[in-house]
């Protein structure tokens, strides 16, 4: 295999901060919620071609307020590199011009908690450090192509996007600024106007941010993409949360930041009036990385975005007919521990 590892070290301000105000401060109450082993594999093939060029971006779970791993086959540490910014380990794996892609396999038990936020016991909102470079990264503008609702290829910024400026605007005024209001504001509009579906639901199935803007409806991944969107608009940082069940069903959430407290979870009501979940996290979920769009590079260079997904594929084939094909599993049973 060519290409080289690397290891990419730093200490993230947010994750410091949060993590530790998280397990310590009296406004957040956690309590285990289940062990769980889990076994994860992937491999990687070729159709019709050979690989010209790969990358691979595996997310690892790391311990935080909502899990603790324990490994009982863990990756090579050579191989783990962290995406600036985001406090997300990965495994890299990268090659040019070979046969076949190493398969991954590696296994860990998983105990999660219930995490509640006590708002009662949240005193003073602060205001934000804009100056972190952790603040800029969860407030940024991304920059995104694709079809709209009628088929018509665009380009846009989300922060951009008119629904959201104006939609943004306005709860702020509703709120008379008040920072913490305003996200509640944010958090019930989602819930009520944006339709959640599946898979098997019938209509239109959005692919992308704008697509779920025009049609109002979305995946739980889109449905929190529009809730981060509308908190960044708004200066307030904040981050989708990706995973998978033990079952390997996948599912999306996410957090806001509020400033000398931490992160708040969120996970957005699939029914009308469902307010349940804001500041409440309470499910069987693997968390694998943060936020829905991640930049990488390819040995070639070449920009690659990881985008509401566990990890990432870079294929160039040796034909154009060349069709990459991953295959993953994720086995999951309850601990007897």
């Amino acid at each position: 295999m060519s290409g080289k590892f690397s290891v990419v070290l730093s200490c993230l301000a947010f994750g410091c901060i949060s993590y530790a105000a998280d397990v310590s401060n009296p406004w957040l109450v956690r309590v285990p919620n289940g062990t769980f082993d889990i076994r994860y594999s992937v491999r990687g093939r070729v159709e019709n071609g050979a690989v010209a060029e790969y990358l691979r971006y595996e997310p690892l779970p790391q311990d935080n307020v909502y899990q603790k791993i324990i490994w009982t086959k863990q990756p090579p540490s050579k191989l783990i590199a962290v995406v600036p910014q985001t406090q997300d380990r990965y495994l890299r794996l990268d090659g040019q011009n070979i046969e076949q892609v190493p398969s991954l396999s590696y296994s860990f038990k998983v105990t999660f908690f219930k995490v509640r936020v006590d708002f009662s016991k949240i005193g003073k909102i602060y205001p934000y450090d804009v100056k972190r470079p952790e603040y800029k990264y969860y407030t940024r503008t991304i920059e995104e192509t694709g079809k709209d609702a009628s088929g018509k290829k665009r380009a846009w910024k989300d922060l951009q996007i008119p629904w959201i400026r104006q939609t943004s605007r306005e709860n702020m005024r509703a709120a008379n600024g008040d920072t913490l209001a305003y996200i509640r504001r944010i958090y019930e509009l989602v819930s009520e106007e944006f339709e959640y579906y599946d898979e098997n639901a019938k209509g239109v199935h959005p692919k992308n941010l704008l697509q779920s803007i025009e049609t109002k409806r979305g995946h739980c991944g889109l449905r929190h993409r529009v809730f981060v969107t509308l908190l960044r608009a708004a200066g307030v940082p904040a981050r989708t949360k990706n995973c998978n069940r033990p079952s390997g069903s996948p599912h999306v959430w996410a957090e806001f930041y509020l400033e000398r407290y931490g992160w708040v979870p969120v996970n957005l009501a699939r029914k009308a009036g469902d307010f349940s979940h804001f500041g409440f996290y309470n499910d069987h979920c693997i968390i694998w990385n943060n936020d829905s769009c991640q930049d990488i590079k390819s040995p070639s260079g070449k920009n690659c975005r990881v985008t509401q997904s566990r990890g990432q594929w870079y294929w160039k084939t040796s034909t154009k007919k060349g069709k990459p094909i991953y295959d993953w599993e994720i086995l999951g049973s309850e601990s007897a521990d």
